[in-house]
């Protein structure tokens, strides 16, 4: 019996490369292109935003990728959005200040443990923090980011902005 060639086709991937994406993937597939990124991430995405909560956590995908994936609405919608868990995502200070330039203020939980945000992404998030746009922030997450006292200096002024903080984790960082 003879095998259909149709059997080795690439299985759908879910807007995952460009030319066989679906529609709605469209932003991220552009923004990775302007950025010289494979758009490969989109599945991921879909299948970590459940009842709010997006967890891509341990994806790997890094600054380029969460800021294409954040150009997609349809992706990624930022509105319904109130927990992030980006733990383990490869992201460095510019990742976190493009996900900070983007979080809605009903954001409730901030998971950001084990990436490299530094100094960069400590101040980036201070701002928003400092005038009160995430006062519905629960729990902030930056264990194991490479934070040294500046960073934490940096955040230690905005967090009494945020009325309903109930959890800080700093933990495995460079804080004397």
């Amino acid at each position: 019996a003879g095998t259909s060639s149709s059997s080795f086709a690439p299985a759908s991937t879910g807007g995952e490369s460009i030319g066989t994406s679906e529609p709605r993937f469209r932003a991220y597939e552009e923004a990775c292109q302007k950025r010289g990124i494979l758009p490969k991430f989109a599945r991921a995405a879909r299948d970590g935003l459940f009842g709010g909560i997006l967890d891509l956590s341990s994806q790997g995908f890094g600054d380029q990728q969460l800021e294409a994936l954040l150009c997609d609405q349809e992706l990624l919608p930022l509105g319904q959005i109130f927990r992030w868990r980006l733990r383990d995502a490869r992201l460095t200070g510019a990742g976190c200040a493009a996900l900070v330039s983007k979080l809605p203020g009903h954001t409730e939980v901030l998971d950001l443990s084990r990436n490299e945000a530094g100094l960069r992404g400590a101040a980036a998030l201070a701002a928003p923090l400092s005038r009160m746009l995430l006062p519905q922030l629960r729990w902030l997450d930056l264990s194991v980011n490479n934070l040294r006292n500046e960073a934490v200096v940096a955040l230690a002024a905005s967090l009494s902005r945020c009325p309903m903080l109930l959890r800080l984790e700093l933990n495995h960082n460079q804080i004397q």
